[in-house]
């Protein structure tokens, strides 16, 4: 069940399994948010674009432009307002209190505390000016080309307000831990207590990203070669974080107390907050090979070797670089072929009829591994969210479905400790698929063709690995415990056009 029925969530942390947990009726936590009538926001977006080409002779062309991009604020209509909370406005001393052992409130309740009701959130950036310049030379010839570019390109960035008005005064949330499944406020259904709040950091930044390339294309044997390097940098990408998380707490841990009674902005549950300032790079080097239907045949392959990094992320508000690393596979290879069979042009009647007409075409996949996080189940540090487990820093080995990578090297962190393993300390297994497909077309008089398509997905019935399990303290930790990709499927159509 969820929204204003209530969602519960198990995590193993009364018994050790979550399923038992159910079946006990002992969850880990209780989640309700009060109805929201229907809301509606607007913003206006504005752009221009100026852009020329120069020629500077036969081989060398340069190419400049420049884009401007101005977002107006979302406005709240029909005389509806945005709720934002905004800790500048928080003072602890009109809050109110928290019961420490039920998690009530006491005192007199104030969910406005911190509070900003406006008509709309915060300034729109009206600067935002994004260059653009490439140059394409053919130092050779016409078979052969250098291009290079970069440019810089905005987002659009009021997504994150949507979430404003679910905030007291026209939504409240609330979030209960270790609680019963029949009876989760235990005994006090209409005891107030502490709610969890949105928040978005104003004014707004804009996030933008770098993008810079430069390639080299040749033609080879009537067929297209390029090699290319693809950059891009990413900065003030913006970050959700839960600016109340408390630090690892031993008397929650114990369950002496509430969490919500030591979080930092007291007197309210968790608060969602939307941050700008996380940062990211991606580089790779692609390789196409590109042939124009030719004597029949037409051939495209590609591949991609690529390193894509963040600098942090929102798990933890007060060290953002806990979530730094790698957040993607590296090796991406395609290829697609269709081939027209020659036709037959001495001998029966009858056998030009079989055999002439026929295309054949087939398309490849390979994936490698991505990269995957060894997480903890349940709360050691008392904060009420499980984290990353720690690690000797190598989890490296010989792979097999039932020991995929070294779970020695693996440990649950002591009490009150985060784990160190980053994002991406183990790969998940690749991937490769192949399709293909046989098709002809009859044309009958002048307006009328029936196309016959017989198509194999999965041709050669091929399974993959799922990716191996990462929960640290599990029975199946390390291992794939199934497979993926679908099985062979086969299929045949007509087609009738006119």
């Amino acid at each position: 069940m969820a929204g204003t029925f209530g969602n519960y969530s198990y995590d193993s942390s009364a018994t050790g399994d979550s399923l038992a947990d159910l079946l006990l009726g002992r969850a880990r936590s209780f989640s309700q948010n009060s109805n929201m009538t229907y809301w509606r926001a607007a913003a206006w977006q504005h752009g221009l674009f100026a852009q020329d080409e120069i020629k500077i002779n036969k081989e060398f062309t340069l190419t400049v432009g420049v884009r401007w991009e101005a977002d107006g604020a979302y406005k709240a209509v029909r005389g509806q307002k945005w709720a934002n909370w905004r800790p500048q406005k928080f003072d602890v001393k009109n809050g109110h209190g928290v019961n420490p052992t039920t998690g009530v409130l006491t005192g007199t309740v104030n969910n406005l505390n911190g509070i900003e009701i406006v008509d709309v959130v915060g300034s729109a950036p009206k600067k935002n000016f994004a260059p653009r310049v490439a140059i394409a030379y053919a130092p050779w010839g016409a078979k052969t080309s250098i291009r290079a570019g970069y440019g810089v390109f905005f987002d659009h960035q009021q997504g994150p307000t949507s979430r404003l008005p679910g905030n007291p005064p026209f939504r409240y949330g609330v979030t209960l831990y270790d609680v019963l499944l029949d009876d989760p406020t235990g005994g006090s259904p209409d005891a107030a207590r502490p709610s969890g709040l949105s928040s978005v950091t104003v004014p707004f930044t804009t996030p933008r990203t770098h993008k810079y390339s430069i390639s080299f294309q040749q033609e080879v044997a009537g067929m297209l070669a390029e090699v290319s390097y693809i950059g891009n940098r990413s900065t003030h990408q913006s970050i959700s974080t839960d600016m109340n998380l408390l630090k690892p707490n031993a008397d929650v841990l114990a369950k002496r107390i509430v969490i919500d009674a030591v979080r930092p902005y007291y007197g309210f549950g968790s608060i969602s907050s939307t941050r700008w300032g996380a940062n990211g790079r991606y580089n790779s080097f692609q390789a196409q090979l590109k042939r124009a239907m030719r004597n029949g045949l037409l051939l495209q392959s590609s591949f991609t070797y690529q390193k894509n990094t963040v600098d942090g992320g929102g798990t933890l508000w007060y060290d953002r670089r806990y979530d730094a690393g790698q957040i993607s596979q590296h090796g991406i290879f395609s290829l697609a072929a269709a081939y027209q069979l020659p036709k037959v042009n001495d001998g029966p009647v009858a056998l030009k009829l079989i055999v002439n007409g026929w295309q054949l075409s087939t398309e490849a996949r390979w994936l490698s591994g991505s990269p995957l996080s060894v997480g903890l189940s349940t709360d050691t540090t008392g904060t009420g969210r499980a984290y990353r487990a720690n690690w000797t820093g190598n989890a490296a080995q010989n792979r097999t479905m039932d020991n995929w990578f070294d779970t020695a090297a693996f440990s649950a962190s002591a009490p009150l400790q985060i784990g160190n393993s980053p994002i991406g300390a183990v790969w998940g297994p690749g991937s490769w698929n192949i399709d293909g497909g046989v098709f002809r077309d009859f044309k009958f008089r002048e307006r009328f063709k029936l196309q016959y398509r017989f198509e194999a997905y999965n041709a050669l019935n091929h399974f993959n690995y799922n990716n191996p399990n990462t929960a640290f303290g599990q029975p199946t930790f390390g291992k794939i415990t199934a497979k993926g990709g679908g099985s062979r499927n086969l299929q045949m159509g007509l087609r009738l056009t006119f």
